[in-house]
């Protein structure tokens, strides 16, 4: 009898144990990154977390076979042992669901696995890919060492290319297009290379000119920078909505960085676009530049009245038979006040959802000279309706897309971004300068295909 006692006593502390550690606050969030959950916990919650991602999505295994993601979640499940934390628990949940290739279904950017690194693990520089080139943009601490703007060619041994495969595994992209996992990489990349690397204590690195690897200094203190610092785009504009023309010339600049005017703030959306091209008719305008990088997507009906304004003539936006949009199968004409001359849209990989709709029926119609980097999306988007989920155990935030769009745009890849009909990428020396490569670009093509200035 003593013995059962002492039997059910320990099962009841080892139960009290495993709730304390699956339902736990945590003094800090770097008491997260170092915390271990129970084996059982972590692989309840991968079969929790693959289940809800393949049932809820429309198309799980439309840019990555059924074969593959399994494979990916089974060989996850192997790596989970009792001493595993929760830092590499959420690594291993990056990838799973990066497998979908849906821009609409991730973790959130990096946010939760940024949020819980401790500076001291942080890599100890700012660094900058460049079309699969490694550079250092600052080297914060280090800058006794080096100098902005050297090209890095290993870290702790590691290649510059393992360290970017590796990386973009574990995130998530439409069609699993590169370009914007670039821009992950660059926004968070001083957080991505120890999740990388395995949370090395130290760091050594070799940079061009050096034979020989040298060591960095830890970071004592680190402010996180925003995702993105917007590019200053022909003028001062940093607004989501703004119209440059210049005094001297026949040339504007129509900054769109948001279709996202969803119910009460459409009308602010739909103002914008109407006077604007009032605008840019009543002066007269031979040229208009459109700046759509860094544009994230919105409804379809701000998509669809911006291209009502650059369109010349009918054109249909969804094919019959879409749901939510019943108002879209039919077509659409152009509005009074379309511009009918020269249109160069600037472009990047941050161009997701209805950008990439849009986009596509620009291509397909050839309404415009397109400019930059190849789209993060396309005619085919798997996003909106999202579903707002969390890990049972771990409590892991993830979004899933719950279903599906597609333009009637035909012929065009779906494993591939629409591409500009010029490919232009800001180098790190004009980063460093904070120069617009792209818009220097489309201002020169505008001067060499013609008009520039007024008579």
């Amino acid at each position: 009898m003593r013995n059962s006692f002492a039997f059910f006593a320990l099962l009841f502390l080892s139960f009290l144990s495993t709730a304390q550690t699956t339902e736990r606050n945590f003094s800090s969030k770097t008491d997260k990154f170092f915390a271990v959950y129970p084996k059982h916990a972590y692989l309840e919650d991968l079969d929790e977390f693959a289940k809800t991602l393949t049932e809820t999505h429309p198309y799980p295994y439309e840019f990555t076979t059924k074969e593959k993601f399994w494979r990916t979640v089974e060989r996850k499940k192997e790596l989970i042992h009792d001493n595993t934390t929760y830092s590499e628990f959420i690594w291993h949940c990056s990838e799973i669901i990066a497998n979908l290739g849906c821009s609409h279904s991730s973790l959130g950017w990096f946010n939760q696995e940024d949020s819980i690194l401790p500076i001291s693990l942080r890599f100890p520089l700012e660094l900058r890919l460049v079309e699969n080139r490694l550079y250092i943009s600052n080297p914060l601490i280090n800058g006794d060492k080096f100098k902005a703007g050297a090209e890095v060619f290993s870290i702790n041994g590691i290649s510059v290319k393992s360290i970017k495969d590796e990386a973009y595994r574990h995130m998530n992209s439409q069609a699993h297009i590169e370009t914007y996992k670039t821009i992950l990489f660059n926004a968070y990349v001083t957080s991505y290379i120890p999740y990388v690397l395995g949370f090395p204590k130290d760091y050594n690195v070799i940079v061009r000119g050096n034979i020989e690897p040298l060591k960095l200094k830890n970071l004592e203190n680190y402010q996180v920078k925003p995702r993105y610092d917007r590019i200053t785009t022909g003028g001062t504009c940093q607004k989501n909505l703004c119209l440059e023309i210049s005094e001297n010339s026949n040339i504007g600049v129509l900054t769109i960085k948001n279709f996202a005017y969803y119910g009460d703030k459409f009308p602010i959306f739909k103002s914008f676009i109407r006077e604007s091209f009032e605008e840019i008719n009543l002066k007269k305008l031979t040229d208009l530049i459109i700046d759509l990088r860094y544009n994230g997507g919105g409804p379809s009906d701000a998509g669809t009245f911006f291209l009502q304004h650059i369109f010349t003539k009918p054109f249909t936006y969804y094919p019959n038979g879409t749901k939510y949009h019943a108002d879209l199968v039919e077509p659409l004409q152009p509005n009074d006040n379309s511009f009918k001359n020269k249109i160069y849209i600037l472009m990047d990989g941050d161009g997701h959802s209805t950008t990439g709709h849009v986009l596509s029926l620009v291509k397909e119609q050839n309404r415009a000279t397109l400019i930059g980097e190849e789209l993060a999306s396309n005619q085919f988007c798997t996003g909106n309706q999202k579903r707002n989920l969390q890990l049972t155990n771990t409590e892991i935030s993830y979004q899933v897309a719950q279903t599906a769009f597609e333009t009637t745009v035909k012929g065009f890849p779906k494993d591939k971004g629409i591409m500009p009909d010029h490919h232009v990428v800001q180098s790190i020396d004009d980063f460093l300068n904070n120069s617009d490569t792209v818009m220097h670009y489309a201002l020169q093509l505008i001067k060499e295909e013609g008009v520039t200035k007024k008579p």
